[in-house]
């Protein structure tokens, strides 16, 4: 299982943030770090990338440089050693107004610089009838991934259900792993089958022990990341599988 901490914008001052760094340093046993990501706010990620524990960057632009004021290349990433980026999130796509054709561009120029992106999909409301052509339109643009030079690459799979995030109404297992053997059938019969899926949408340690699936590799875990009792339970999970 993988554990993705998601720190969103948070925390806001440098100390916290190492404060937090360190708390899971402390409770998690090295030889979990490799399936252990963190994903703090860009600023923090220098602090961090010599701690051991795997980083993702939280966004990241579709050019490698020039004049875009503000972004971040995928090459500045790498120079820091960091392995991972996150790719359209919800809230990205709400407040940035990503389309999905913008987070496929970028999740191509991270996976050409050896970024393994975390690639986040999944519907806004919460209707089933509505759910596969939601997220299939998602997908629709990451067709470059069929390519014989992608076939090897590593990628993420997200599913987060906007309607399920920050909601403590989580998707229940039953359609999670529907959703996961919809999205597995897709990518392998187009010769695509080194994807991780990974589940997010109000996860805690009370309740991400129900989505321990066959068909579930991960979670993407978002407002528990920052609470030091939720992550030391949830670390507890990591160490003892």
């Amino acid at each position: 299982m993988f554990f993705v901490f998601n720190w969103k914008m948070n925390p806001t001052k440098k100390e916290e943030a190492k404060s937090l760094f360190d708390f899971y340093c402390q409770n998690l046993e090295r030889k979990n770090f490799k399936k252990t990501i963190i994903a703090p706010p860009f600023l923090y990620l220098p602090l961090f990338f010599k701690k051991g524990i795997p980083l993702a960057a939280q966004n990241c632009f579709y050019q490698g440089k020039g004049p875009y004021t503000g972004e971040i290349s995928p090459l500045m990433l790498k120079s820091f050693q960091i392995k991972y980026v996150i790719l359209g999130h919800s809230e990205r796509r709400k407040y940035a107004k990503e389309t999905n054709e913008e987070v496929a561009k970028k999740a191509k120029v991270a996976i050409e610089n050896n970024l393994t992106p975390i690639i986040c999909f999944g519907e806004e409301k919460k209707e089933k009838n509505l759910r596969e052509k939601n997220i299939f339109s998602q997908l629709k643009p990451f067709s470059f991934l069929f390519q014989k030079k992608f076939s090897q690459k590593k990628i993420f799979l997200a599913y987060e259900p906007v309607w399920a995030i920050g909601t403590s109404l989580p998707c229940p297992l039953v359609e999670v792993e529907r959703v996961a053997l919809k999205i597995k059938k897709f990518f392998s019969q187009r010769g695509f089958t080194n994807y991780f899926f990974l589940y997010g949408g109000s996860l805690n340690s009370n309740n991400i022990r129900n989505y321990y699936s066959s068909l579930v590799d991960g979670f993407l875990i978002g407002g528990a990341s920052l609470k030091k009792k939720e992550v030391k339970k949830i670390l507890t999970l990591v160490n003892n599988p």
